[in-house]
């Protein structure tokens, strides 16, 4: 009879364990999306703050060149400006590239978590079903030995 009642207890508690784990694993799950998102929010800022920092960077420099006399336009001060225009295109590409990985980082890590949830689910429900059927057959096993099947 004790058998019968650990059975049911352990399956009971399988059941539960694999719920909490799958619990977790959501609550994960949204925490590593929200990540992803953040990640991606702050490269939307920091290309912003970097555009900003070229143009401000070719003003001074338009600036400065117009205060020597120097036209702009052309020549040197025009490959000077247009260097310092694609160091800051090819800076932004790789902020970019860099918070996409990232977010792609955390995002991977949101479908791990729900893998896991899952899995855990599934084993919790598997050792609730072992954890049944073993409590039923000591159960049974006990009732036929005290003679109550014949």
């Amino acid at each position: 009879m004790s058998g019968m009642i650990s059975g049911f207890s352990g399956a009971a508690s399988s059941y539960n364990e694999g719920k909490v784990k799958k619990d977790i694993a959501k609550f994960n799950t949204a925490i590593y999306a929200a990540n992803a998102e953040a990640t991606r929010a702050k490269t939307k800022y920091d290309l912003m703050l970097q555009g900003r920092e070229v143009r401000r960077t070719l003003g001074t420099q338009r600036a400065m060149f117009a205060a020597a006399g120097v036209e702009g336009g052309e020549g040197t001060p025009l490959a000077i400006m247009a260097e310092t225009a694609g160091m800051g295109a090819e800076r932004a590409k790789i902020t970019k590239y860099r918070g996409e990985v990232e977010a792609t980082e955390w995002i991977n890590k949101a479908r791990m978590a729900r893998y896991e949830g899952k899995v855990a689910f599934k084993a919790g429900q598997m050792g609730a079903i072992s954890g049944a059927i073993g409590g039923a057959a000591s159960g049974a096993t006990s009732a036929a030995s005290m003679g109550a099947f014949g």
